[in-house]
C-alpha cells in the first residue's frame, strides 16, 4: 500500500493485524500510525489540541496580552475558580504537575507584569499568597468571552447527543490512560 499526501516523496506501510497500519518514509523512520481508514486517534487529538491552542494564543496577543503564554493563562484562570480561598506556590506546581522551579519563575514574571501579586502569609512568612491583579482579571474576562466563541465554532452542526456522546468518549479515554 502506498500513502502520498505526506510531504515525504513516498511512503510505505505495514500492516501489523488488522487495526492498524505503522507508516515509515523512505528511510525506515516510523512516522505515524493509521487505522484502516488512516485515522489514528491520538494524532486527531493532538491536532485539534493545538488547533484550539492556536486559536487561543491568537486571541491573548490580538487584545494587547502578548506577553502571557497559556500556562500563564490557566494559572490565572485556577486563581479566578479558586475564589477567596487562599492558593499557595504549591498549590500551583500540585494543580498543573510542573515543578517548583518552573511555577517559580511563571509567577515571578506574572507578577512582573501586574497580573498577579505575591503577599506573604501571617501564619507562616515563607508563604506567599498569590493573588489575582485588576490585570489578571481583565485577561480571564477576555477569555471567558471567546471560550464561548470557541466552544460555539467546536461544536457548530453537532447535536446534543454527539456532543454528550463525545464527552463521555473522552472521558473514557482519560480513563483508560490513567490505568496504564
Amino acid at each position: 500500500m502506498t500513502i502520498k499526501n505526506l510531504k515525504r516523496k513516498m511512503l510505505t506501510t505495514e500492516l501489523f493485524g488488522s487495526q492498524h497500519f505503522f507508516v515509515r518514509d523512505v528511510k525506515g523512520v516510523w512516522i505515524m500510525e493509521c487505522n484502516e481508514e488512516g485515522v489514528f486517534i491520538g494524532r486527531e487529538i493532538k491536532s485539534l489540541d493545538h488547533m484550539i491552542k492556536r486559536h487561543i494564543q491568537h486571541v491573548i496577543n490580538q487584545n494587547g496580552f502578548d506577553n502571557m503564554t497559556m500556562m500563564h493563562s490557566w494559572i490565572l484562570g485556577y486563581l479566578y475558580r479558586q475564589g477567596d480561598s487562599p492558593v499557595y506556590q504549591r498549590d500551583i506546581e500540585k494543580e498543573f504537575n510542573v515543578g517548583r522551579s518552573s511555577v517559580t519563575g511563571m509567577l515571578q514574571l506574572m507578577e512582573k507584569k501586574g497580573y498577579i501579586v505575591r503577599k506573604q502569609t501571617s501564619e507562616d512568612a515563607r508563604l506567599k499568597q498569590i493573588i489575582i491583579t485588576g490585570k489578571g482579571l481583565e485577561h480571564i474576562e477576555m477569555l471567558e468571552k471567546d471560550k464561548n466563541v470557541l466552544e460555539e465554532a467546536l461544536t457548530k452542526d453537532l447535536t446534543d447527543e454527539e456532543i454528550e456522546f463525545f464527552i463521555k468518549i473522552v472521558r473514557q479515554m482519560k480513563h483508560n490512560l490513567e490505568l496504564i
